[in-house]
């Protein structure tokens, strides 16, 4: 949904700025991804269908039938190096049964990843992969995240306490995530060669992108049901939640002011110059017809965003697992990955500019000013958290862009 891109951008812009269930493991079942990820004209998410059975096999319960696949002895491969790495190792903080939990993540990751890598790239395309004697693609890269997720758990272990252990298992579940991420999109970048190369790259990564965040979304509710370890809504949501529900009562033409007013701001930073030409291009003509366009209400749009983070509020507040499509679950672990980013702090950082946005929006102040002091401030947040993190957060951002805004 295109709708919904062009006020979380808001919260984004900053990024750019600082960077360049399962029971049995065994029979989860592996098919091919053939089809790309599709934009339709309105920006609605196309996932080819093999991708969305795939996924969601992942992540439903119809593998837990007793079917057996043909490809099931790459599964056990998997499973049999993350048992054998012992990635708790006795370690406290995988008490009442989260090992059980890390285990899980870590290789349903992994095949997501693996089935979508061997499954784009086949002999007769021209493209040039390098498969191991296992029969898998991604199996050494695999081994070393074993080893780095590993320590990470360690270092978790020292510092969690009975305050921290929430934030600590969010933080757990983003960091392998971002691990996985950041080794998959180098693999992509660096091992995969051969014809159309920048196109089979750009939808291998948005694929991957899109399925790491389809499970995190997965395994953060199941720590949250099964382990009543819950990521709570912080500043980030809330603040994007309160200027929001300002613009339902906001003139249209208000609105319209405060679309030019981001685009103005969009246009000095770094994030923009980091598009490629044909994403800038429609976002560009995008926030133009916005704020110009007699045929197009800014209102209706940003009221369409307002209902994906209200979904988000309730399913956090609720406890309960969102089931909309992969765009919405792309804005959900995007504010997801934001308020975790900001719970790190005791004082709301978004404060200021709330009260701002709400002054300007009764008659006082300088739009722009505010938003180019808040996107300072998100590129501040930023400069002080682990690097793979802010990589993750840019990457779910721009496959969004891409997939939103780039025509078909």
């Amino acid at each position: 949904m295109a709708e919904m891109k062009r006020m979380l951008v808001f919260e984004m812009t900053a990024i750019w700025e600082k960077s360049s269930l399962v029971t049995n493991l065994s029979q989860i079942p592996i098919s091919c991804l053939s089809e790309a990820v599709k934009v339709n004209m309105h920006g609605s998410l196309v996932l080819g269908k093999d991708v969305v059975d795939t996924i969601s096999d992942f992540l439903g319960n119809s593998y837990i039938t007793g079917r057996r696949y043909l490809r099931s002895n790459k599964v056990d491969i998997v499973t049999s190096l993350t048992e054998s790495s012992k990635l708790c190792d006795s370690l406290e903080i995988c008490n009442d049964n989260l090992e059980e939990f890390v285990n899980q993540y870590v290789i349903i990751l992994n095949k997501a990843i693996e089935t979508i890598l061997g499954g784009d790239l086949n002999p007769g395309s021209g493209n040039k992969i390098q498969v191991e004697e296992s029969g898998l693609v991604f199996v050494e890269q695999f081994k070393d995240l074993l080893k780095v997720i590993k320590k990470l758990l360690k270092s978790a272990n020292s510092k969690i306490t009975d305050n921290s252990h929430n934030y600590i298992w969010t933080d757990i579940v983003k960091k392998i995530s971002a691990k996985f991420q950041h080794k998959a999109v180098t693999f992509i970048r660096d091992e995969i060669h051969g014809n159309d190369i920048s196109e089979i790259r750009k939808k291998l990564t948005q694929k991957i992108i899109i399925a790491i965040v389809a499970v995190e979304v997965r395994f953060l509710s199941k720590l949250c049901f099964e382990y009543n370890i819950c990521a709570q809504l912080s500043f980030c949501t809330k603040a994007l939640n309160t200027i929001l529900e300002r613009f339902e009562t906001l003139s249209e033409n208000n609105t319209r002011i405060f679309v030019k007013a981001f685009y103005e701001s969009l246009l000095d930073t770094t994030f923009y110059s980091l598009l490629n030409d044909v994403t800038a291009n429609e976002f560009q003509i995008i926030l133009n017809d916005m704020h110009y366009s007699e045929n197009i209400s800014a209102k209706n749009i940003l009221h369409s965003v307002h209902k994906t983070v209200k979904t988000r509020i309730e399913c956090v507040n609720s406890k309960t697992d969102i089931t909309k499509g992969f765009d919405v679950k792309l804005v959900y672990i995007i504010l997801s990955d934001m308020d975790y980013i900001t719970d790190q702090h005791k004082h709301d950082p978004f404060q200021i500019f709330t009260n701002q946005f709400l002054d300007w929006a009764n008659g006082e102040g300088k739009l722009k000013k505010y938003i180019d002091q808040v996107i300072n401030k998100i590129k501040s947040m930023l400069s002080n958290i682990p690097t793979e993190v802010t990589l993750k957060l840019i990457n779910e951002v721009r496959v969004f862009l891409e997939i939103t805004v780039d025509p078909e």
